[in-house]
């Protein structure tokens, strides 16, 4: 996918939603939200910042066509490791 407005509607479609549905759930308006999908206007800083709160889609995914389409949304259990931070902060010298 090319731009921006081809993931927004791949996205959708992955959600198997309307315009109108889907500007229910995200609460940007279905207008803009089809002239960003049509190419006629490009997204705003608040319409991403949105986009991004109100569902999954990662934010790579949405912006570069890069990765997987949604955040991984496993939570971290207890005694799960984490790569490069071993719960212990350096101690700084004084």
């Amino acid at each position: 996918m090319s731009n921006i407005g081809d993931r927004l509607r791949s996205l959708r479609a992955e959600s198997k939603m309307t315009q109108k549905k889907f500007s229910e759930i995200t609460g940007l308006h279905r207008t803009y939200l089809a002239d960003v999908e049509a190419g006629r206007r490009d997204p705003s800083y608040n319409f991403i910042k949105t986009l991004l709160e109100s569902t999954k889609v990662s934010s790579d995914w949405l912006l570069t066509g890069e990765g997987e389409m949604f955040v991984n949304t496993r939570t971290i259990q207890e005694g799960d490791h984490i790569d490069a931070f071993d719960g212990e902060l350096p101690r700084l010298a004084c």
